[in-house]
């Protein structure tokens, strides 16, 4: 839903439409973008939230690397963190470090390159 947001601001200001607001202020188009459910009530829920949204956005990457996995996750993990969507999961700062290192290494095996196999020769006659 992100992308979609940013995408709505990018239209508005390039038409002209974007309200000034005060500094602080969340932008009016926000709450159209965001889920209007409750935040995740358990551990569980809070885990699924998140690797669910690392997983769908893992998929818009062009070339993922490692490096580019573990930014991916540790952006991902922060921004929800700092919007307080981890607030009455009772995740702890070490729960969620833990879940970073598995969805990193989980999408690193994923995606992991291998090695183009040659075509076998075939025999002719």
């Amino acid at each position: 839903m992100e992308y979609f947001y940013r995408e709505a601001l990018r239209l508005q200001e390039r038409s002209g439409t974007a309200p000034t607001l005060p500094e602080g202020v969340t932008h009016p188009l926000e709450p159209t973008f965001r889920y209007p459910g409750p935040k995740p009530q358990t551990r569980e829920s809070g885990i699924v939230m998140l690797s669910d949204a690392v997983e769908s956005a893992s998929r818009a990457l062009s070339m993922p690397t490692p490096g580019s996995l573990r930014k991916l996750v540790r952006d991902m993990m922060m921004k929800r963190l700092l919007d307080g969507q981890f607030e009455e999961s009772g995740l702890t700062l070490t729960e969620l470090h833990l879940v970073e290192v598995s969805l990193v290494k989980s999408l690193t095996a994923l995606y992991h390159s291998r090695i183009k196999y040659p075509e076998p020769e075939r025999k002719t006659g």
